[in-house]
C-alpha cells in the first residue's frame, strides 16, 4: 500500500503549523485547515503533475490570473 500523497500533505501541513504557536479556538484551526486545503488544491503548483495545480489537472473551470489568492477570496465572497 502506498500513502505517499498523504505523507506529502502531512509534511506540507506540518511545515506550516510548526511556526504557528496556537489557535484561539477550534474555528481558527478549521479556517486555517480550509485555507491550507484551498492553497494546496488551487494555488500551489505540483511538480508531480508538471507544475499544474490539482484543480487545473481536474479541469476545474477557474480563471486564476494575476493574484490567485485575491481571486479566490473574491470568488468565495460572491458565493
Amino acid at each position: 500500500m502506498n500513502n505517499n500523497i498523504l505523507e506529502r500533505l502531512n509534511g506540507t501541513f506540518r511545515e506550516r503549523t510548526k511556526v504557528v504557536q496556537c489557535f484561539d479556538s477550534g474555528i481558527g484551526a478549521a479556517e486555517f485547515a480550509a485555507g491550507m486545503q484551498t492553497y494546496y488544491n488551487y494555488i500551489r503548483p505540483h511538480q508531480r503533475i508538471n507544475g499544474m495545480t490539482p484543480a487545473q489537472m481536474a479541469n476545474v473551470p477557474l480563471d486564476l490570473t494575476g493574484n490567485w489568492w485575491m481571486t479566490m477570496i473574491g470568488l468565495a465572497a460572491t458565493k
